[in-house]
């Protein structure tokens, strides 16, 4: 199943075998920037700050989590618990069954455009160029910030695997990090390696090939091979 977002419309789910539109669950005129699936459940983000819960073709919830747009989210079932990022600059922890507050993180100093989960880390970061690091298992003690970009981050990815964390920006580069002290190890940029020519906006392994894919306003998808 894929599932797309629409502005003027809401979610469609489209069957990838047969290439055609199942359901539409409309959610009016809403500005979704975020669509998140945890088992049965898809988990929508949109601009009026309103987490929406979709789970076996009706909606469960209808929350208002953020003064501002839910940018981001992500989501550890260990611990059983959902990071929201918004763009009033917070990062709200939640209960992942029942959707209760458990925590409002004010460290970012801008819109947050990306988080994810490694071990008992919380990565987030966004507007301000920054990649934040928060102890989960601390109560969310912020324990590094690094200036990152140039620009925007638009989004991070996680490869364990590799020990690598991805991150793409609104300077056009790649940067690939080491996950366990958070060097940098390199940077993928068209100066050097002929990348995109405008912003980064999203990150995509590939388990198969092994490969990275970023996609660009340049309106080009790339592919690399990193070792």
């Amino acid at each position: 199943t894929l599932w797309l977002a629409e502005n003027s419309v809401g979610i469609h789910q489209i069957d990838t075998h047969s290439k055609k539109v199942e359901h539409t669950y409309s959610l009016g005129k809403s500005s979704l920037f975020f669509i998140q699936s945890v088992g049965h459940r898809i988990l929508i983000g949109d601009n009026h700050g309103f987490l929406h819960v979709l789970e076996q073709g009706k909606f469960t919830h209808h929350l208002p989590i953020s003064p501002k747009s839910i940018r981001a989210i992500s989501v550890h079932e260990g611990r059983n618990e959902l990071a929201i990022g918004s763009s009033d600059h917070c990062i709200y922890i939640l209960d992942l069954q029942t959707f209760a507050p458990v925590k409002t993180i004010h460290g970012p100093l801008n819109s947050v455009f990306t988080l994810c989960y490694h071990e008992h880390f919380l990565i987030s970061s966004g507007r301000d160029a920054r990649i934040r690091l928060w102890d989960s298992s601390l109560d969310y003690l912020a324990v590094t910030e690094i200036p990152a970009h140039n620009y925007t981050i638009h989004h991070l990815l996680p490869l364990p695997d590799q020990g690598l964390l991805a991150s793409c920006s609104m300077d056009k580069s790649i940067k690939l990090w080491d996950l366990e002290d958070m060097r940098l190890l390199k940077v993928i940029d068209k100066g050097k390696f002929a990348s995109h020519g405008t912003s980064v906006n999203r990150l995509w392994w590939n388990t198969y090939s092994q490969t990275l894919f970023s996609g660009s306003d340049d309106r080009t998808i790339s592919e690399w091979k990193l070792f």
